[in-house]
Formats: C-alpha cells, sequence, structure tokens
C-alpha cells in the first residue's frame, strides 16, 4: 500500500506499531490532485432543494438560492458536510475539497 508510515503507541503500553496512511486509495474523493475540468452534470434544482429540505428537516417552501449558512435551525456544519456528500451521491457531482467550506448559500451548491 502506497502512503506515509506512522507509528502509533498501542494501550499506552510502550508497543508501537506501524500504520500505513493512504487517503486517497480509500477515498480518491478526498484527493487534493486536480484532475482535468471534466464538466459536471447538471443539478435538478427541485430535485436538489428537496434534497436539502430532507437534511435540514425543513419544509421544501422554506429554502430557496438564496438560503445561507446558518440561516436555519437544521443547516449547521454536519448538515453541511452532510448536503455535500448526499448531493455528489445523488446527483453524481464532485465539490473540490477547498471549495466546500466557501460553500455559503443554496445557490453555491448549483454553480
Amino acid at each position: 500500500m502506497s502512503g506515509t508510515s506512522g507509528r502509533s503507541e498501542a494501550s499506552g503500553r510502550g508497543e508501537t506499531s506501524e500504520v500505513a496512511l493512504s487517503h486517497s486509495s480509500h477515498f480518491p474523493h478526498l484527493s487534493h490532485t486536480p484532475k482535468s475540468a471534466a464538466p459536471q452534470p447538471a443539478i435538478d434544482r427541485e430535485a436538489f432543494f428537496a434534497l436539502a429540505a430532507r437534511v435540514f428537516g425543513v419544509a421544501r417552501c422554506e429554502i430557496d438560492e438564496a438560503t445561507e449558512y446558518e440561516s436555519i435551525p437544521g443547516w449547521d456544519s454536519v448538515n453541511h458536510l452532510r448536503l455535500v456528500m448526499e448531493t455528489e451521491r445523488e446527483f453524481g457531482v464532485r465539490y473540490p475539497l477547498e471549495r466546500i467550506p466557501s460553500m455559503k448559500t443554496l445557490r453555491d451548491f448549483l454553480v
């Protein structure tokens, strides 16, 4: 397995074990390596808003493109990441890891 190797102390008894660390082989979507600029699939807007409403636990009529992070009780940091993952899974899009923290409105998920 490729990756960096780290040492960790086991059970506080002074024993060490080698641990191979390689997130890119197990979690390819977390890779920082830029990929070719392949076009992203279009996101069905109504299906996306239905998904967001489900993730945030609100009625569909309570959210729109302008809805902002933390403007509704259900949009916290955990549900932010949940919305990212479920949108990627449902619509086949990939958001660059460095972009995710700056996605502050639902509009940001659609572009």
